[in-house]
């Protein structure tokens, strides 16, 4: 031992080189094995929106009160707003006990909704006074599509008909170009306004709102091989329902959609190219899945993989996220295998964000995956670190096989003379 460390050879410094080079390469792979990490500011959130390079979640305190705490996500700044409403959406001076709080997220602007209030955060002054709104209907739905003007653009669901609700001031007022009476679904993004209605559960209506209206309309198919329908019973024990099929979400970008369609025993994702058309299933079609989010060419959503509904195992009944290449027709998972539940994920430019619990009395993360591999802080200086130290173990090294080269031939030499 002690010849080693005073006298190395040749064989323990490249040793030492192998083992430097297996540490770093562990630490690169671990780094980049783990590109998601927890959003900054967020103690206990309840709920998360993300789009544009800005993530809003709503975050709660020790007596309930919710606040929201605005991120840019590329420059790391945390702004936090107070909301004046409450986890449990007490709203009983209005008649309403337990309302429920959304969150909703366009290019310029995040909306808080909890039954009859409505408030609003511009991007451009985060930390100014939010804009609120009392409504005397209790909407079913509301959907904030983008605006430039220091108004959200809102348009809400009431009674199967959809509303616009253009200032805090007016009233809320028809859409007059979409006639459907009994829409049961209600999303929107970027100028766009998306439903499905009761009638046509299976059909989703799509209405860009420029000043020249254009609309499609777009039936999905969910239907999969009778052996795939056949393995799903087994596993559920319920047949797949095509007669009741209904479309239960959607998300949509310029050039696709994203449909979520309940078949009772199980959920599948039909993936809608808007240009041409064509469409697939993606994800599993045997287990099932949810939430759905689409943009920049992406997918991302939330399935119970391996889930036998008969017999469910802790490991498969936990919610995982995952994302979709469209281009490359691949799925990919978004985080490593464990058994805590991951839900909402929503697709980012460079970024896909979701919810993750603890598994514990600790409260959830909002976990931000970055799409562009970037290395951690400690991964650049441990690289850095080695990269020091290869350069003159190399040289030892190289210096040391000389010498023993040396060595060798000299103690040939003198053993040929030896011989003669």
């Amino acid at each position: 031992m002690k010849n080693w460390i005073s006298n190395p050879s040749s064989k323990q410094t490249s040793t030492v080189v192998i083992m430097l080079i297996l540490a770093t390469s562990g630490v690169l792979l671990y780094d980049a094995a783990h590109q998601d990490f927890p959003a900054e500011g967020v103690s206990h959130p309840s709920q998360a929106a993300a789009a544009d390079g800005w993530v809003v979640a709503l975050d709660t305190n020790e007596s309930g009160e919710l606040s929201a705490v605005i991120i840019d996500v590329e420059s790391g700044d945390t702004f936090v707003k107070v909301t004046g409403t409450n986890i449990d959406g007490n709203q009983s001076q209005w008649g309403l006990a337990n309302a429920p709080t959304e969150v909703l997220i366009s290019e310029n602007h995040a909306v808080v909704w909890q039954g009859h209030i409505i408030k609003t955060i511009r991007f451009d002054n985060p930390l100014a006074e939010m804009d609120s709104r009392l409504t005397e209907p209790l909407y079913e739905d509301v959907i904030l599509l983008d605006s430039d003007e220091h108004h959200a653009n809102l348009f809400t669901l009431l009674d199967g008909e959809i509303y616009s609700l253009k200032t805090i001031d007016e009233e809320h007022e028809k859409v007059p170009e979409i006639t459907d009476s009994d829409v049961e679904l209600l999303d929107g993004q970027g100028n766009t306004l998306a439903w499905v209605t009761g009638s046509s559960p299976l059909t989703a209506n799509l209405m860009v709102l420029d000043d020249v209206h254009k609309s499609i309309s777009v039936t999905v198919n969910a239907t999969s091989s009778q052996p795939m329908d056949d393995e799903v019973e087994v596993l559920t024990g319920a047949k797949v329902d095509y007669a009741n099929a209904t479309i239960t979400g959607i998300s949509f970008d310029e050039n696709h959609l994203i449909a979520e369609v309940n078949l009772s025993a199980v959920t599948r994702l039909v993936l809608v190219d808007l240009e041409s058309g064509d469409q697939r299933i993606i994800g599993d079609p045997l287990f099932p899945v949810s939430n759905p989010s689409v943009s920049n060419g992406l997918v991302a959503w939330q399935h119970q993989q391996f889930l036998t509904s008969l017999e469910p195992t802790p490991v498969t009944l936990d919610w995982d996220v995952a994302y979709h290449v469209i281009s490359q027709n691949q799925t990919y998972p978004l985080h490593v295998e464990d058994d805590l539940n991951q839900t909402e994920p929503q697709v980012m430019k460079n970024h896909i964000v979701w919810l993750q619990d603890s598994g514990g009395e600790d409260p959830p993360e909002v976990r931000i995956y970055a799409l562009e591999e970037t290395i951690e802080q400690y991964s650049s200086r441990t690289l850095q670190v080695a990269i020091i130290l290869l350069i003159p173990l190399l040289t030892l090294w190289m210096i040391q096989k000389q010498r023993e080269r040396l060595v060798e031939t000299i103690s040939l030499t003198r053993i040929e003379s030896e011989v003669e």
